[in-house]
């Protein structure tokens, strides 16, 4: 197999060993525009004395097309700042590759229509690095949710925070494409997960309003911080889901709780734990077995089963594609400052 690599930062790199344990007869080539060859292992520690390019046998292209018909990849993987995104994808998909592409999808709708129309036209496969489908504990919270298990919802509260400065020991935070507007950063964008994970279960509201902005005193030219207001509609009643993304935050906080009538279920990714009250008795599900890594091999696994046996997954275009508009959504009504239909 052919894999073309746009992107080997810290993600990359993960996708990289990822995809070289999971498929046979591996032929790696990467697009290149930086001369840095250090490795970055999954804890994002740098080892200057190991060349990636040397360990893997990478082939080295400096543009995509020449790439394209030299290499003749079979999938690609793009880990690229996310305001590429959208035009690879666009570019391989109609060159009839297979494409994984880490979140998001795009950073605004340009290109969107296009990729519809050149997937549904072929039997080429893209999915999204939405990997927290994948975590066991979501997994649980999702089928509890749909099998009413507290009962009637009333209201619900994601929340994200983190301090992305100290993400990677290896570039300084303003050298960063999420705190980069031209390159397609914000909380918003950079935080999708948790957006998806709201249109996982509950799919679209009927109304966002959304507020914040660049709250912080960092040197960055993006939204930093956000609250947003979805206005749901759930078993005919109208219900409060509360978003809350800040990547200028500490400690981190990576939550969901649920609340009801009989209860709520309060999911902790910090922690790995599902709380479960339920007519005040307390249950926990804990998989503290389960490590990070284990969620981007799952969705490295979906996407390859999604190639061989030409099938959809959890996460392929279609099925992730109303969440991506709902976020673009959110940050419309961030930067109009206006409640907005969806």
């Amino acid at each position: 197999m052919n894999i073309l690599f746009y992107g080997l930062g810290g993600v990359g790199q993960r996708h990289l060993r990822n995809v070289s344990h999971l498929a046979e007869s591996v032929k790696v080539a990467a697009i290149r525009h930086t001369s840095n060859t250090f490795e970055i292992d999954d804890n994002l520690k740098v080892n200057h004395n190991v060349d990636i390019i040397k360990k893997y046998n990478i082939s080295i292209y400096h543009d995509l097309s020449d790439a394209i018909n030299k290499f003749k990849p079979d999938i690609a993987i793009i880990a690229s700042p996310s305001s590429y995104h959208s035009i690879l994808a666009l570019e391989l998909i109609k060159n009839k590759i297979h494409v994984f592409v880490e979140k998001p999808i795009s950073t605004n709708l340009e290109n969107l229509d296009s990729i519809t129309k050149y997937l549904n036209k072929s039997n080429t496969k893209l999915c999204v690095n939405y990997m927290m489908r994948s975590h066991p504990i979501f997994k649980k919270l999702r089928k509890l949710i749909k099998d009413k298990y507290i009962g009637r919802i009333l209201s619900a509260q994601f929340v994200h925070n983190s301090y992305f400065p100290s993400w990677h020991e290896y570039e300084n935070y303003q050298d960063l494409y999420a705190g980069k507007k031209n390159l397609g950063g914000g909380t918003i964008l950079t935080n999708i997960h948790m957006i998806d994970l709201i249109y996982c279960l509950f799919g679209l509201p009927k109304k966002v309003t959304t507020i914040g902005g660049r709250l912080s005193s960092l040197n960055i030219d993006v939204e930093d911080t956000i609250a947003c207001l979805l206005q749901y509609e759930i078993d005919d009643q109208l219900i409060p889901v509360t978003l809350n993304l800040s990547f200028v935050q500490k400690p981190d906080l990576n939550e969901i709780t649920i609340n009801s009538e009989r209860g709520k279920i309060i999911l902790s990714f910090d922690h790995n734990q599902l709380t479960m009250v339920k007519d005040n008795e307390v249950k926990e599900y804990i998989r503290d077995d389960y490590k990070r890594n284990d969620l981007f091999v799952d969705c490295l696994k979906e996407f390859l089963l999604s190639v061989q046996k030409d099938c959809d997954v959890d996460t392929s275009y279609f099925n992730v594609i109303e969440g991506h508009f709902l976020a673009l959504k959110i940050k419309e009504s961030l930067n109009t400052n206006k409640p907005i239909k969806v």
